[in-house]
């Protein structure tokens, strides 16, 4: 028994002594680099309702109601208010869901984004 574990133990061992590759080096000040964000905006229109407008702010973009309620207002005062800043696939799939619930409900609410 012993033998045998000998001559296993000598056959996977072959190449053993050889020298490995260094694994590759990484340049010390080498640092993440954070992914570019977008700032989403809504847009007043005539049609859709303040009460509306609140919900998607709460419901998509998880504004708190006086937040939401003060970017409503900035949004019907000026004509448009900033939301938030969002990753490029964020800002696109809430902007989506956002217009998503207002065609649903027969309402123009827009939104857009741009970078930062």
């Amino acid at each position: 028994m012993q033998g045998a574990a000998a001559s296993v133990g000598a056959s996977t061992t072959r190449g053993a002594g050889a020298p490995q590759p260094a694994p590759p080096e990484v340049a010390p000040d080498v640092r993440e680099r954070l992914a570019p964000r977008y700032k989403v905006f809504v847009h007043d229109d005539p049609i859709t309702t303040m009460v509306f407008v609140v919900d998607v702010l709460r419901r998509v973009f998880g504004l708190e109601g006086d937040r939401a309620r003060r970017v409503m207002l900035e949004a019907h005062e000026s004509g448009v208010a900033f939301v938030c800043a969002l990753s490029l696939e964020q800002a696109e799939f809430r902007v989506e869901q956002a217009h998503a619930l207002a065609r649903g409900a027969g309402y123009p609410l827009r939104f857009t984004y741009e970078p930062e």
